[in-house]
């Protein structure tokens, strides 16, 4: 017998490995726990701006479901938005309902679109891409539908190498269909009355070229919304863009798609070039972002807990702390006192030791509330005050250590009988006497007997620490 040359039997035998690849049919295939990430950039130009939508999202295999598979989502895009018109003047015309121009409201101006934000969804999918359940919402502007959704399209039956995916969509005020999840404008406008027009969607899918791991796919795209009445806003989209699935992976790969969107309000319509754009994350490099962002967050964690450094107290603000802390009513220097010992600085600068003169007279008060708080400030910042304080602050603190306050005088009543009480602003005030406190309601007592009630949270600070102290 003949030998063949055993070139041509490698060549046949690698033509036999490459056919019967390409001969496999192309499948949605998550294995348990295994995880697929992509970093998806879509970008929309407005006439008067580009947004650009960025981020990452991550799939991982949950397992089966009578021979669908469970995929959980996670992920989120963030928008960023640049101007492309200079602001010198109140621009006129535009779109009906918007002043200075931009699209219609309607799918741009929702106020929670979930896939713009990080958020979860658990889907069950079949293996050609059907989608059979979404539990959670992803939704993005510009009539993309769900985040989730994005790498799943429709895959062909055994042997096609052409296919197509659409839905005829009766569009009234109730109703949504889709099979990329609700969608707004006139399919979400919640009227009572049931206006009905026509329209669809259409998908339609072409195998460009196979090599046994890669399958490019050219996939073109239609979309007709019309409005459902005059004062509602119609859609038309239409675009083509390349689609890459990766048969060994059993997931897509990539996608590099462009589509125009026309919006027609009224009598004003306008076109928004779409371009939508993600690739899969080596496995490896999605790893690695997953460390550096958990380090990233102990870092942040860790940052927070740390005690600030010394600062400047501004001038305004330690005036009023300084008017507080010598203020002839216990229960606000004890407040203020309070406050102080919550801040998170390790110490006082130079220009502030004054303030530490007063907290060290506040050590010997006749008040034993007034005397343990003004002792945890000095434990907190008392270093400082040695360390930076002049000699005659030092002196200061010391001699006001040794007397107290002559003219505070604590008893039982001593804030009892009639006071002036202001509101926040200090634009009311009334001379009145406590009565009670009725949970978040003080009760006061005017001077021709008729009892006033206001809320304690619309009393001036110093009325809110006195009210503490007579309602014990």
């Amino acid at each position: 017998m003949r030998q063949r040359p055993i070139a041509f039997v490698l060549f046949f035998c690698l033509s036999l490995i490459f056919s019967n690849a390409s001969a496999q049919p192309l499948e949605y295939q998550l294995s348990k726990d295994q995880v697929v990430a992509y970093r998806v950039t879509v970008t929309a130009t407005l006439p008067s701006s580009v947004e650009t939508l960025k981020g990452l999202i991550a799939f991982t295999g949950k397992g089966t479901d009578n021979a669908n598979q469970i995929v959980e989502y996670r992920g989120g895009l963030t928008k960023s938005t640049k101007s492309t018109v200079a602001r010198t003047m109140p621009m006129r015309g535009g779109f009906r309902g918007r002043p200075g121009g931009g699209p219609p409201r309607g799918p741009f101006d929702q106020p929670n679109f979930r896939g713009l934000t990080q958020s979860t969804s658990t889907l069950v999918i079949s293996s050609k891409g059907d989608i059979v359940s979404m539990r959670g919402d992803s939704q993005l502007p510009y009539l993309l539908g769900n985040l989730a959704l994005m790498p799943f399209e429709q895959l062909p039956a055994e042997g096609e190498s052409e296919w197509g995916d659409g839905t005829s969509l009766t569009i009234t005020s109730k109703e949504e269909s889709s099979r990329f999840g609700p969608r707004f404008g006139p399919f979400a406008q919640g009227n009572e009355e049931e206006t009905t027009t026509g329209g669809g969607e259409k998908s339609e899918y072409r195998i460009q070229t196979d090599d046994g791991k890669l399958v490019s796919i050219l996939k073109t795209y239609s979309l007709n919304s019309p409005a459902a009445t005059s004062k509602d806003t119609g859609f038309e989209m239409s675009g083509s863009g390349t689609w890459v699935f990766n048969r060994e992976l059993g997931m897509s790969e990539s996608m590099d798609f462009k589509v125009d969107m026309t919006v027609e309000s009224g009598n004003s319509s306008t076109k928004i070039p779409l371009t939508i754009e993600w690739n899969r994350i080596p496995e490896q490099e999605y790893k690695d972002f997953l460390k550096e962002r958990e380090e990233l967050r102990a870092a942040a964690i860790a940052k927070a807990k740390e005690p600030a450094y010394p600062v400047k107290i501004s001038e305004s603000n330690k005036k009023r702390i300084l008017s507080r802390l010598n203020h002839s009513q216990w229960g606000v220097v004890w407040g203020e006192l309070q406050s102080l010992s919550r801040s998170r600085m390790t110490g006082l600068v130079a220009e502030d030791m004054d303030l530490m003169v007063v907290v060290g007279g506040l050590r010997s008060n006749s008040n034993d509330k007034v005397k343990a708080a003004a002792e945890v400030i000095w434990k907190k910042w008392g270093a400082s005050f040695e360390e930076l304080a002049s000699e005659e602050q030092k002196a200061a603190a010391a001699g006001a250590a040794e007397e107290s306050n002559p003219f505070i005088v604590v008893t039982a009543d001593d804030m009892s009988g009639p006071r002036q009480w202001s509101d926040k602003s200090g634009r009311f005030k009334i001379e009145a006497e406590f009565v009670a406190l009725e949970g978040t309601t003080v009760v006061l007592k005017g001077k021709d007997g008729k009892q006033i009630k206001v809320d304690k949270a619309r009393l001036s600070p110093d009325d809110q620490a006195v009210i503490e102290r007579l309602a014990k």
